[in-house]
């Protein structure tokens, strides 16, 4: 009884310090997200950390060649460049003036910061952005298309059953 006390305690001991050594160290693992603001004044504080920096496309910085790209992301008239390496894809909304997100390590040499980017997400906020008179917004919102209306004298009921769900929607 005893000796199978001790192996069974020895394989919980094993088995958490197993887990203690493969979770890594937390910082390494983690992104932290900042503006581009913050990273400009404080260049020195985020060197070397792997960085999700927002901000937007400055007009006129960009320079693909291959899949690589140079730019400069800016923010309130504070500037970091950027070097994309290319890994993934740029994607379509990638332009002068684009709201992007840059996820990647700040290099420093000396007072001029430069992020090392690994992935660039962007998107045109004009295609996000409706465009209503002075004042005017519209009288109701579009549903998400997976919405299903909700009637009081009509109640829909939903199941497990993607077939039961179908006959609901198309009843109701």
């Amino acid at each position: 009884m005893k000796t199978r006390f001790l192996i069974i305690s020895g394989v919980l001991v094993a088995s958490v310090l197993a887990l203690m050594l493969n979770t890594g160290d937390g910082k390494r693992d983690s992104i932290i997200v900042v503006d581009t603001i913050k990273v400009a004044a404080t260049p020195a504080k985020y060197t070397g950390e792997e960085l999700r920096m927002r901000g937007f496309v400055k007009t006129g910085s960009i320079l693909r060649y291959g899949n690589k790209a140079d730019f400069i992301v800016e923010q309130e008239g504070s500037e970091i460049p950027v070097h994309f390496n290319g890994d993934t894809i740029l994607p379509d909304t990638f332009a002068d003036g684009a709201p992007v997100r840059v996820d990647g390590q700040l290099l420093e040499s000396g007072a001029n910061p430069k992020l090392l980017a690994t992935k660039v997400e962007a998107k045109c906020a004009s295609k996000y952005e409706a465009d209503y008179a002075e004042g005017a917004r519209p009288a109701t919102a579009p549903l998400h298309p997976d919405a299903i209306p909700m009637n009081s004298a009509k109640p829909v009921k939903i199941s497990t059953n993607p077939a039961t769900n179908a006959r609901a929607r198309a009843d109701y």
